[in-house]
Formats: C-alpha cells, structure tokens, sequence
C-alpha cells in the first residue's frame, strides 16, 4: 500500500524524498530499501526507463532471460 503510494507520487513529479513522506516512510532510504525489495532496482531508475512504471504497477511481467 505505501509502496503503492509512493509510485503514484513519483508519477506526479515528487522526489523520492517527498514521495517517502507522502507515503509514510521514515526517510527516503527506507522507500528505496522496499522498492528494491518489492521491485528490484531503485525508484529513481524507474523513473528513467520507459515502461519500468507499468512493470512497477505489475502491468508486465520481466522477459526470461535468453
């Protein structure tokens, strides 16, 4: 549910700072720890490849590895 929240503040612009508080983490450092945790990588990097959002929302399952 927070992690949730956070995504969907992140959408809208805010930092990952911002979005931690909005969504009621400690820091910015606990929100990054769980999203590693539930998605792997960092929310910042998701901001930046396209498509990583959809796959954060659970819209798309990762490819297999050739």
């Amino acid at each position: 549910m927070r992690l949730e929240r956070a995504r969907q503040s992140l959408e809208h612009g805010a930092s990952v700072t911002i979005a931690a508080e909005t969504a009621g983490f400690r820091s910015g450092l606990h929100l990054r720890r769980a999203w590693n945790r539930k998605w792997g990588g960092s929310p910042r990097d998701a901001l930046k490849a396209p498509g990583s959002m959809a796959l954060a929302k659970g819209e798309f399952a990762p490819a297999e590895p050739a």
